[in-house]
């Protein structure tokens, strides 16, 4: 089964730090740590030359300037499209180059000069929750249009505040935004699910981070049990919508 990810490494960890098996899926990342309203702008006016990008920081940076992920789509053809609202909380949407772009790490790394002092473009919580509406909508029917048969699951991944060290000792990640972004998380994963043919969630007090994670400690970078448990709904959910669809 071919599983296309518009998301963050909330996702992307579900299909790789498993307990299971995760052969019978095929995945390929659409767009990654990229904020909704980025998503579905426009390209911007200049191009730019990635000829000195490694693969990853290509498909990060390419996305965010030239908004090639519905070609990606398109071209994967994916029968489940799974989607997660991390990077929309975790970094800032800014304009450039007559487009909206993701401050996030990569695109600091390639573009910092030109990103580093943009402000964010919405202004409070509200106007954030109202833009990101309209831009969550756009990017559900553009998938739909493009991909009429996939079922669009929307991953409501959580943030975790707390992760267990190398000595099994549960410990707070320490980052004085925590609450904020926490917040703002739930609020538009509430807002979305009535967009989604399916949604997988589960309590974030049953889970924690950990230490000897791949890829470090994080807000997004869960304990494999945590994966375990995601990749058994969203197998649940396939199946259910697979009889649903049957019938």
């Amino acid at each position: 089964m071919k599983v296309g990810i518009i998301g963050s490494e909330a996702t992307r960890g579900i299909f790789i730090f498993n307990a299971y098996d995760v052969s019978f899926y095929k995945t390929e990342i659409i767009s990654y740590q990229t904020t909704t309203v980025s998503n579905v702008a426009g390209p911007v006016k200049n191009a730019v030359d990635f000829s000195a990008y490694s693969t990853w920081d290509r498909m990060i940076v390419e996305n965010n300037l030239n908004k090639v992920w519905p070609q990606r789509l398109q071209g994967f053809a994916p029968e489940v499209v799974v989607v997660d609202f991390v990077s929309d909380v975790m970094y800032t949407s800014v304009q450039h180059d007559g487009s909206i772009v993701t401050r996030n790490p990569i695109m600091l790394k390639h573009l910092k000069d030109d990103l580093v002092d943009r402000t964010r473009i919405f202004s409070d919580e509200d106007d954030f929750v109202s833009g990101w509406l309209v831009a969550c909508k756009r990017l559900v029917d553009t998938v739909r249009e493009i991909c009429p048969k996939a079922l669009v699951v929307l991953h409501s991944a959580p943030l975790m505040n707390s992760y267990i060290d190398k000595e099994g000792i549960p410990r707070k990640v320490r980052r004085d935004d925590y609450d904020a972004k926490s917040t703002l998380l739930k609020r538009i994963n509430s807002e979305g699910e009535c967009m989604f043919d399916a949604v997988i969630k589960s309590d974030p007090f049953k889970f924690h981070g950990h230490e000897l994670h791949p890829w470090g400690v994080g807000l997004a970078k869960y304990e494999n049990k945590y994966n375990t448990h995601m990749l058994g709904l969203f197998a649940n959910k396939v199946l259910e919508a697979k009889f649903e669809r049957s019938e």
